[in-house]
């Protein structure tokens, strides 16, 4: 009852309009290039953004289900679903007033990171299942490793129940749909013209530098051009470049809004992690 009283009137609006979004505007968008360069496929583009915003969603109701302030475990965990990198930097800001608990902190910044290694296989499985059964591997091995960690940092943790009131909004809003929509289509259209005029070495550059804000449209966007023209090789080193740079910049924010103690912690947490999904990734690359 207490989730039907924290519903609001702007969570009914999203919610409908995410069903407009997948089961009106989708089936209605041409599943084709609609310019002379091949560059812009809405049903593709729009594809994307309803299977982000739906994992994002799911995130978001477990969010409002089970309150932001039951603690930070919960709050990492499910609120990485939404978005790993908002948990890292609430979470690292809570650094100087709760500086004693700080693997604790340390914890829910590493489950919410644990979930963009899942989250990865979830849009590759839907976009790409042959590209994602390439993953599968490094993607169980490193999210493996990483909780082994973050059982470390729960045994050693103190037990206090830190309030988490991070903010998330739902993520069925009409200009941020459109604005996910944008930015997933200019990274297609940046891989597909730098694969075709610069060569690998253009893709490995836009996924560096895509990583750095989000994986999600990198990723998707990958996946989808690797069944369509793009060498599978080149979009399984771009995967793991966009990942390996989106941990590092999480990396720097807890640096910048926390504090060194809890960079180093977060920081072995992600050479554990993503050291050992890449590293294996690239290994199983090398080697097929």
């Amino acid at each position: 009852m207490a989730f039907l009283h924290s519903i609001s009137q702007k969570d009914i609006r999203a919610s409908v309009l995410f069903l407009i979004m997948t089961f009106v505007i989708l089936p209605l968008l041409p599943d084709r290039a609609i310019d002379s360069m091949g560059l812009i496929n809405l049903y593709r583009i729009w594809y994307m953004v309803v299977l982000v915003a739906g994992i994002s969603f799911f995130g978001y109701i477990a969010i409002r289900l089970l309150g932001s302030t039951h603690g930070i475990g919960l709050a990492g965990l499910f609120g990485g679903l939404v978005s790993s990198t908002a948990v890292a930097m609430s979470m690292a800001k809570k650094a100087y007033e709760n500086g004693f608990l700080m693997k604790n902190l340390a914890l829910g910044i590493a489950l919410a990171s644990s979930m963009m290694l899942i989250r990865a296989g979830v849009e590759m499985w839907a976009i790409n299942p042959l590209l994602a059964k390439q993953f599968f591997i490094p993607i169980c091995a490193g999210s493996f490793a990483g909780f082994i960690y973050i059982g470390y940092l729960y045994r050693t943790t103190k037990k206090e129940n830190i309030p988490q009131n991070i903010e998330f909004t739902n993520p069925f809003d009409l200009k941020e749909a459109l604005l996910m929509g944008l930015i997933f289509g200019i990274i297609l259209a940046l891989i597909t013209l730098s694969e075709r005029y610069v060569g690998d070495m253009g893709v490995y550059a836009v996924a560096l530098v895509s990583g750095i804000a989000d994986v999600d449209a990198i990723i998707l966007s990958l996946s989808s051009l690797a069944k369509k023209g793009l060498d599978p090789t080149t979009a399984q080193y771009g995967v793991i470049i966009a990942i390996v740079s989106n941990s590092l910049t999480k990396s720097i924010l807890v640096l910048y809004f926390g504090k060194t103690a809890l960079f180093r912690l977060i920081g072995i947490y992600y050479v554990i992690s993503i050291g050992t999904f890449a590293i294996l990734a690239a290994y199983m690359i090398s080697i097929n």
